[in-house]
């Protein structure tokens, strides 16, 4: 999953209107599939654009930016349907990760979209990759490090200690 205010490419894999239960509101409930440089789904999520006056200009947002043009006012609901779903858009996701480690993507109230073909993919040779994996390992020995020294097990004495 992409990291909260990071830009992604996702489709829009379904689209759904319902009604809120509070108030009966009508919403859009899209859910969003994040898709790899092949295309490949990766994860998805869902986000609702509540039809209202002061929320509509989120939603116009996402439809110009996923179809390439506003939407008519006179477009249906099965119509709105047809347009978005299957559509790629570029999303910015922001959201919380709660104490168990478990994220809640969501988009915000603006600014959160554009199109798809604005945003490139960033790809690594196989030098990346190798940085990559050894700054992984690194970071694992030191957290592994500083488990031991919190949980009192003896320190690893190195010979540039004993130098100084």
């Amino acid at each position: 999953m992409t990291y909260p205010g990071t830009i992604a490419v996702f489709k829009i894999a379904d689209a759904v209107f319902g009604d809120s239960t509070n108030k009966g509101t009508r919403y859009l409930k899209c859910t969003f599939e994040e898709l790899d440089e092949a295309g490949k789904s990766i994860t998805n999520f869902s986000d609702s654009f509540y039809l209202t006056q002061g929320a509509l200009p989120r939603l116009q947002s996402l439809i110009a930016d996923a179809v390439g043009k506003k939407a008519d006012g006179n477009v249906t609901e099965e119509q709105l349907v047809v347009m978005l779903k299957g559509k790629k858009v570029a999303l910015k996701v922001i959201g919380q990760v709660s104490s168990n480690g478990k994220g809640y993507p969501k988009l915000g109230f603006g600014g959160f979209s554009k199109p798809a073909s604005e945003v490139q993919f960033l790809s690594f040779n196989k030098q990346d990759k190798d940085s990559i994996e050894a700054a992984k390992a690194a970071i694992a020995s030191s957290q592994a490090s500083n488990a031991d020294a919190e949980s009192g097990a003896p320190k690893a004495e190195f010979a540039s200690d004993k130098a100084f």
